[in-house]
């Protein structure tokens, strides 16, 4: 029982830090939007853009007889593509996210 109370209060903590955390985030996007629309663009590019690598290293090491469909070498090479396009084109996902969000509000999904 007492193990079960001690982790209870953990996952409390937890839960607080994680919220002060999610305040001083939303608190930076409010004082610095440039900066944060760049960091974020920046960091969703690069993660993307290594995400298609792992996926072209993951369809070239994998032996062909274990999987009929494979799909790591499109999937790698679209994106690669949309990580650098959202590198160097941040323009192109800032005017895209209002109509995705707009679209979605629309359906009534958010």
């Amino acid at each position: 029982m007492e193990k079960g109370v001690t982790m209870l209060k953990q996952i409390k903590w937890r839960s607080i830090l994680v919220g002060i955390g999610y305040i001083l985030a939303g608190l930076l996007l409010i004082v610095y939007p440039e900066s944060s629309r760049d960091l974020i663009a920046y960091v969703l590019g690069i993660a993307l853009v290594v995400y298609g690598i792992v996926s072209l290293t993951t369809y070239f090491v994998i032996n062909v007889k274990e999987s009929l469909r494979r799909n790591e070498f499109s999937i790698g090479i679209m994106a690669i593509f949309a990580g650098l396009i959202i590198i160097f084109k941040q323009q192109i996902l800032l005017d895209i996210i209002p109509i995705l969000l707009g679209t979605c509000n629309r359906c009534g999904r958010v």
